[in-house]
């Protein structure tokens, strides 16, 4: 049996967070920030 999964790629800027704003975004994606399903996505991967 064939599945189709649709994903999608999406890019954030964060340059105009103040320092406290980073540490709070930087917790969200140490903890697995993102919603998972039931084929296993919901993560993030931060390009620096």
């Amino acid at each position: 049996m064939e599945h189709k999964v649709f994903g999608s790629v999406w890019e954030f800027n964060f340059n105009h967070l103040n320092d406290s704003q980073r540490r709070i975004l930087e917790f969200g994606l140490d903890t697995g920030f993102g919603e998972m399903n039931s084929l296993g996505f919901g993560f993030m991967n931060v390009k620096r």
